[in-house]
């Protein structure tokens, strides 16, 4: 009963999208908490401006009045939570590199194969009443890509991260291994001949695990659940335009084609303040400050002892005040310079 009425919700809402601007969807597959920051981001300009959105989320809950009443989620956290500890697992490690990067491009598949067969996503899909005027994917797994040839719509994707240098080849942007720095580049600038051969390596097993395993496992999921009848490497081709949640500032040098767009701060939101007590700390500091995060997935009490007391002493020789998101810090000599907590309202203080 209760997928019947969302049913009949979602087809109310696509139906009436010619009043009130186009009617969108947009899938995001990520276990990362942090990229979804992003993503809604952009799913919250959308619907400002008016646009209908229908988003399948592993994360649900998070989007606030008056955007909210554009938008209905797809609600696939079930489906995506047992394959959390094994995501963190992976990310965490420190096993060879490319054994580690075939492992999550793997479970890349499992866990989007999953969210799509779930009940909410399929209920759409299997609608044949439902259509969307633009489909909006994540560029970091290529099955999704399938959903936008599914609807034969204009299709954007978009990834929180720098992007790949599979994802600005599709757009027609010139790679080289040398020259052009990307997500998984280890050595650049005044390379010797070992550092430039070790760089030739990276990226020709880089593209072979893409395009001979990732690519491929995607493309038969993508054949059993939507009967995909083209190659993903020209529905890939074929998308419209690359959202890249950077600035080629900060993210590299390189050839840019006019479908790769440069989005960032699109996770930022405006007039948000610190608390006054963090405020009074931040502005007591002399010398300015320093944040130090690991991020959501690695998790500062991971590193070893040792490792933790080292930064504790590096920290301790600079002269600026330091914040530092770690849970528990009571077996260790902290600097008088050193706060540490384990939250901080990250986007305030950078803000700041």
């Amino acid at each position: 009963m209760h997928l019947h009425k969302f049913t009949f919700l979602l087809t109310i809402l696509c139906l009436c999208h010619a009043a009130q601007g186009a009617s969108i969807l947009a899938l995001f597959s990520s276990l990362s908490f942090a990229d979804h920051y992003v993503y809604r981001g952009y799913v919250e300009l959308l619907a400002r401006n008016g646009h209908s959105v229908v988003v399948m989320t592993p994360y649900p809950g998070h989007f606030q009045y008056p955007e909210i009443e554009k938008i209905v989620e797809l609600d696939v956290s079930q489906e995506s939570a047992k394959y959390w500890d094994e995501y963190k697992k992976l990310m965490t490690n420190v096993d060879d590199y490319f054994p580690k990067m075939r492992k999550i491009n793997e479970l890349a598949v499992n866990v989007a194969v999953s969210q799509l067969r779930a009940q909410q996503p399929m209920a759409v899909f299997l609608n044949p009443n439902i259509g969307f005027d633009l489909v909006i994917t994540e560029a970091d797994v290529p099955l999704l890509y399938a959903v936008a040839e599914k609807y034969k719509a204009p299709h954007i994707a978009i990834t929180a991260g720098s992007g790949s240098l599979m994802m600005y080849e599709s757009k027609g942007t010139p790679n080289h291994p040398l020259y052009y720095p990307d997500l998984n580049t280890i050595f650049y600038e005044k390379l010797n001949i070992w550092e430039k051969l070790a760089e030739y390596v990276r990226y020709m097993r880089i593209r072979n695990e893409y395009y001979n395993n990732y690519l491929r496992l995607c493309q038969i999921a993508a054949e059993k659940l939507f009967g995909l009848k083209r190659d993903l490497v020209s529905v890939e081709q074929d998308i419209d335009l690359l959202f890249v949640s950077g600035t080629q500032t900060l993210i590299g040098n390189r050839p840019s084609s006019p479908a790769v767009i440069y989005t960032d701060r699109l996770h930022i939101k405006p007039a948000l303040s610190l608390p006054q007590d963090l405020k009074a700390i931040m502005d007591g500091a002399e010398n300015g400050c320093v944040y130090f995060s690991l991020g959501v997935v690695q998790e500062a009490n991971q590193l070893s002892k040792t490792t933790i007391q080292m930064l504790m002493d590096a920290f301790g020789e600079l002269p600026y005040l330091v914040f530092w998101k770690i849970e528990d810090v009571t077996a260790f000599k902290k600097p008088n310079n050193v706060i540490t907590q384990n939250w901080f309202p990250q986007q305030e203080m950078l803000g700041e």
